[in-house]
């Protein structure tokens, strides 16, 4: 009885720490075999999350073998196929890469352009030599459709009827020969468009190339033969008929009526003009069909400028002088480039001739590189018809009345042996513009 409550006392506090030791075991016991139930479920589910991640480098462990271990050795599987695929897709992309990078490669290389276009007309890919050679670029115009490219300027319209023009030979597959007009001068395309494989939306590959100087090269030698035959089967018997018909004009005149006198004098005389008038020509057909025997010197651009200038002072039309502020050197021979000053200015003068203020501006100035110098002739008169604009250089080719068509030939023999080129083109503003190009001599810079 003396110990009765202490007993108590001890047996509950026994109880209770097994209760609690029991609990604690229980729950060690619960979380263990739930840890060992939910670990395959873990692995899995952070197998997964680097899956979605991009990573199957990581296999999961295989706790057990029962359905869970069998579902991890599954999703192994899978990441290894993953991986595999992933790698195979990752050289197919390297493979790509390394193709596109060689085929841009070779179209950079080619001196011919190339341009791509859809089946609906859009531009997907070019060259630069397609840029350099049409004269226009092409990267504002990629992703858009060549049908609406008339809409923005008049070159933008020149160009989408070449390629339409282009287009057009696709289905019979054949090359043709096209006049483009370029900003700086008229070129003459050789091109041919392919219709590509269905994989590839159906759409033309144009392939073309500027053989301006060779079908030039071509109709020069041509002409070249021609001019020397005519000056050579013509200059025979103009002095002969000259002469033959002043004789018999002096030997008749004192013979003959007052009437029959006056017809005899107005036939010889038109006799004569004629025979002059053949004999220029003839000499036109010299001067082009000889190859220029060229004395080169230094010469400022400038001063002979002024000095060929100073003799249209007293002519109709104003001529205005912008010239360089520095001397511009070229090596050239004088009496060559005078030939070609007066031309050139000669005809801006007779195509201003017909506005109430005939004008004429002749501007020089270094190019863009610092190695050639730049000749600009405008006038406000009338522009070149597209005709002169493709075929200006070509003998026989001229817009007017009078002119022989071996003026423009002749000044563009002469500025190509010295080097340069010559071309023409109409401002926007009206009139006509002839700009030459020649090299500027190194040590007048350097």
């Amino acid at each position: 009885t003396y110990a009765k409550q202490g007993l108590q006392t001890f047996f509950l506090v026994t109880l209770l720490i097994a209760t609690l030791l029991a609990i604690m075991l229980a729950l060690v016991m619960a979380l263990y075999f739930a840890r060992r139930f939910v670990e395959p479920i873990l692995s899995l589910a952070e197998g997964a999350r680097a899956v979605a991640q991009g990573d199957f480098s990581q296999k999961r462990p295989i706790f057990r073998n029962d359905e869970f271990g069998r579902l991890t050795h599954l999703f192994n599987h899978m990441t290894e196929q993953l991986s595999i695929a992933q790698e195979a897709s990752e050289r197919n992309r390297l493979q790509q890469e390394a193709a596109r990078h060689y085929l841009e490669c070779v179209l950079a290389s080619l001196t011919t352009g190339v341009v791509t276009i859809d089946d609906t007309g859009r531009l997907k890919a070019y060259n630069e030599s397609a840029e350099h050679i049409l004269g226009v670029s092409l990267k504002d115009l990629a992703g858009t459709s060549w049908h609406d490219w008339a809409k923005q300027s008049p070159q933008h319209a020149v160009l989408a009827e070449t390629f339409a023009s282009i287009v057009e030979t696709a289905p019979v597959d054949k090359a043709v020969q096209l006049s483009y007009a370029a900003p700086d001068e008229a070129r003459i395309l050789l091109a041919k468009a392919t219709i590509l494989p269905d994989d590839n939306d159906n759409g033309i590959v144009m392939v073309f190339d500027d053989i301006t100087m060779l079908v030039r090269a071509q109709k020069e030698a041509a002409w070249g033969e021609v001019a020397k035959r005519l000056a050579h089967e013509i200059r025979n018997p103009l002095t002969p008929i000259q002469l033959s018909a002043e004789r018999l004009a002096w030997k008749l005149h004192d013979k003959l009526g007052e009437q029959d006198a006056q017809i005899l004098t107005r036939s010889t005389d038109t006799i004569i003009k004629q025979v002059a008038a053949l004999k220029e020509m003839v000499e036109a057909f010299r001067n082009y069909a000889r190859a220029p025997s060229l004395k080169l010197e230094r010469l400022d651009l400038n001063q002979i400028i002024e000095e060929v200038l100073f003799l249209y002072e007293g002519s109709k039309c104003t001529f205005t002088a912008d010239l360089s502020n520095i001397a511009l050197f070229i090596a050239a021979d004088t009496t060559a480039m005078r030939q070609v000053l007066h031309n050139i200015f000669k005809n801006a003068a007779e195509a201003a001739e017909e506005e109430n203020a005939p004008a004429v501006r002749v501007c020089t100035q270094p190019a863009e590189d610092n190695k050639h110098v730049v000749l600009t002739v405008t006038n406000n008169g009338k522009s070149f018809s597209k005709e002169m604009l493709h075929h200006a250089f070509e003998p026989y080719v001229t817009d007017k009345p009078t002119g022989t068509g071996l003026g423009l030939p002749v000044v563009k023999k002469i500025i190509e042996e010295h080097g340069g080129r010559i071309s023409l083109s109409n401002p926007a503003e009206g009139g006509a513009c002839v700009r030459i190009v020649l090299p500027r001599l190194v040590e007048a810079y350097a």
